[in-house]
C-alpha cells in the first residue's frame, strides 16, 4: 500500500465531500453563558431591581395575567446581564410560565394560546421524557421555593452569532442562592418563535426547550451530588438526543427526527474529535455543528449498542451513566468497565460502524441498527464510505485518529487495520481499515 495513493484518498474523505448549505439556525447559549460566567461577570445585587427579582423568587401566590416578579436575563451582545419584568401567564403542573410583556404587544402574541400551548407540552410530554430518560431534576433546598416548578420565560435574547440567534438558554447561576435569578429558569426567545405548532417534529421553540430542560436536569442532578458538572461534549450529545426522543412523542407517528442540519454535517464531513469541548470547536462554524452531529450519534450509538434491548433497559442505562462520578470520557468507561472496554475501544468501534457499517462483523458492534427507520435521509449517508471518493480499492479510512491502536484487540475482527502516518495530517496516525482476503 503505497503511501501516495492513501494520501490522495485522504485527501478526497476530507476535502472534497460535497458540501451542504444550510439556513442559518440556532447558536449556543447555555455553555457560551457558563463559559463567559467563568470569566467572572460581575452582578450587582445592591440595585432595587436585583433585589426585587431575589425577593420575587420566594413568592408563593401568584395570579395569572396580574403578578408581576424581575428576572435577571443575560445579554449576549454586551456580556452583561439585565433586568426584564415578567408578567405570570399561566401555572402547569411542572412549570411556571412568564413573559416579557413588551415583547408579547411588540410581536402580537396570543399570550393565553401561547401559555396553554407550552403548558401542555412541557407537562405532558417534556418533562416526563426527562425524567424517563434523564432523572428527576433536583432544585436546591437551600434556594427555599415553595415547590420544584420550573420556570419558563418568554423574552426577547439578545445576541447574534455567526452560527445563528440564541433561541434559549439554562444559566446555571440561577440554582446559586447569592447570585442569579435564585429559581430554576429556562429562558425562551420569543424572536423566531413558532411555538404555535406543538405537532411539529421539527419545531424549533419545543426542540430548544427539552435541549435546555436537558442541561438544567443534567446539572442539578450532579449538582446535589456533589459531583462535577458533565462535560460540554457529551452533555450537548444528552441535549441532542432528548430533542431526538421528544421528535417521536409528537406529529401523525412515533418516527424519532435526527438534529438538522448537525448530523448530516458530521457525517458528510467526519473529521473532528467528537470528545473535544474547546471554544475554538463549539462557539463557531464550521467545525460547531459537526461537533453536535458527532455527539448526537456517539450518544445513540452507545444507547443502541449498551443500553439493553428495550426503551426501558436504555432508559435505566442512561440515567446511571448520567449520574457516574466522572464526567465525560472517564464516566463512559467506569460504566462500561463488567465489559473490559476503554473509550478507545468504544471510539474504534463506533468509527468503524459510521464508515463500513456491517451488521455480521464484531457481534454487530460496526453496525447501526434499521439506520433509515433511526435516522431518516441522513441513515443514508451510513457507511460514510458510501459518500463518492471515500472508499478506493476496498481501503476504508476511519475519520477519528487513535493513540494507541494497538490496546484494540482485532483478533476476530474480518478486517486488517493498519496505522499510516500522513505528513499532511501533521504525523498523526491515520488508521485504514481492509477486509481480511479469503
Amino acid at each position: 500500500m503505497k503511501n501516495l495513493s492513501i494520501k490522495l484518498l485522504l485527501i478526497c474523505i476530507f476535502f472534497n465531500i460535497t458540501q451542504i448549505n444550510y439556513a442559518q439556525t440556532t447558536a449556543d447559549g447555555t455553555f457560551r453563558l457558563r463559559q463567559t460566567a467563568e470569566k467572572s461577570i460581575k452582578i450587582n445585587s445592591n440595585t432595587k431591581a436585583a433585589n426585587f427579582f431575589r425577593a420575587s423568587a420566594i413568592l408563593s401566590e401568584l395570579k395569572p395575567l396580574s403578578s408581576k416578579i424581575g428576572f435577571q436575563v443575560f445579554n449576549f451582545e454586551s456580556k452583561t446581564y439585565e433586568y426584564k419584568e415578567g408578567l405570570f401567564l399561566k401555572q402547569g403542573r411542572f412549570c411556571k410560565i412568564f413573559a416579557e410583556q413588551e415583547a408579547i404587544t411588540k410581536l402580537k402574541i396570543n399570550t393565553q394560546n401561547l401559555a396553554s400551548d407550552i403548558v401542555k407540552t412541557f407537562d405532558e410530554i417534556i418533562y416526563p421524557l426527562i425524567v424517563k430518560w434523564f432523572g428527576t431534576p433536583q432544585i436546591p433546598i437551600e434556594l427555599n421555593l415553595p415547590d420544584n416548578d420550573i420556570y419558563i420565560f418568554l423574552t426577547t435574547i439578545k445576541g447574534q452569532f455567526s452560527e445563528g440567534y440564541v433561541a434559549g438558554y439554562f444559566d446555571h447561576r440561577d440554582l446559586e442562592t447569592k447570585t442569579g435569578n435564585r429559581k430554576p429558569v429556562l429562558f425562551m426567545n420569543l424572536n423566531g418563535n413558532e411555538s404555535d405548532n406543538t405537532n411539529d417534529k421539527m419545531n424549533s421553540f419545543y426542540r430548544t426547550l427539552v435541549h435546555e430542560f436537558q442541561h438544567l436536569t443534567n446539572y442539578t442532578l450532579r449538582k446535589a451530588l456533589n459531583l462535577k458538572e458533565q462535560e460540554r461534549w457529551l452533555d450537548e450529545g444528552y441535549s441532542m438526543f432528548a430533542e431526538y426522543i421528544y421528535s417521536g412523542c409528537v406529529g401523525n407517528d412515533s418516527q424519532k427526527i435526527p438534529p438538522a442540519p448537525h448530523l448530516e454535517k458530521y457525517l458528510n464531513e467526519p473529521n473532528i474529535d467528537i470528545a473535544n469541548n474547546s471554544e475554538t470547536a463549539w462557539f463557531q462554524e464550521p467545525a460547531l455543528y459537526k461537533q453536535y452531529g458527532g455527539s448526537f450519534i456517539f450518544v445513540a450509538y452507545l444507547v443502541e449498542k449498551y443500553g439493553g434491548d428495550t426503551e426501558a433497559l436504555q432508559q435505566l442505562f442512561l440515567k446511571e451513566l448520567v449520574k457516574k462520578r466522572e464526567p465525560g470520557i472517564a464516566g463512559i468507561e467506569h460504566m462500561l468497565t463488567c465489559l473490559d472496554k476503554t473509550f478507545n475501544d468504544l471510539l474504534f468501534d463506533f468509527n468503524v460502524a459510521l464508515t463500513i457499517d456491517d451488521p455480521f462483523a464484531n457481534n454487530g458492534l460496526w453496525s447501526f441498527k434499521n439506520k433509515l427507520e433511526s435516522f431518516g435521509e441522513s441513515g443514508k449517508l451510513i457507511p460514510i464510505s458510501s459518500i463518492k471518493g471515500a472508499k478506493t480499492d476496498n481501503i476504508y479510512v476511519l475519520p477519528s485518529s487513535f493513540k494507541n491502536l494497538s490496546e484494540i484487540n482485532t483478533e476476530h475482527y474480518p478486517y486488517t487495520m493498519q496505522p499510516i502516518e500522513i505528513p499532511v495530517f501533521e504525523g498523526e496516525n491515520i488508521v485504514v481499515v481492509k477486509p481480511k482476503e479469503p
